[in-house]
């Protein structure tokens, strides 16, 4: 299968007429350029229209700031397995998911 009618002036409209702002933008433009970039490293296209697509950058948030009571109560509880996973939470960065598995 061999796609010949898409070009870099069409990728662009279509984007466009998603209405896409920020991150959601970002999202979309990486991933059209990784799926026109694959399609052209396998030979299906001639030509990466979406290789000058402009992706820009993700919009970063400002952290809201935590109560840390409950964190300094766990880490001085009396109970170590309580203690030691909030250490591991806290500081070493821990996932949710890996926690879990404790």
């Amino acid at each position: 299968m061999v796609l010949l009618v898409v070009r870099h002036a069409g990728v662009g409209v279509h984007l466009a007429a998603c209405h896409l702002t920020g991150t959601d933008y970002t999202h979309t433009a990486s991933g059209l350029r990784l799926v026109f970039a694959t399609l052209h490293a396998h030979g299906v296209i001639s030509r990466n229209p979406a290789g000058h697509l402009r992706v820009g950058t993700t919009s970063r948030t400002v952290p809201l700031p935590a109560d840390l009571a409950p964190i300094r109560q766990a880490l001085t509880s009396l109970d170590p397995a309580r203690a030691a996973v909030t250490a591991l939470l806290a500081f070493h960065a821990l996932r949710a998911y890996d926690a879990a598995s404790l």
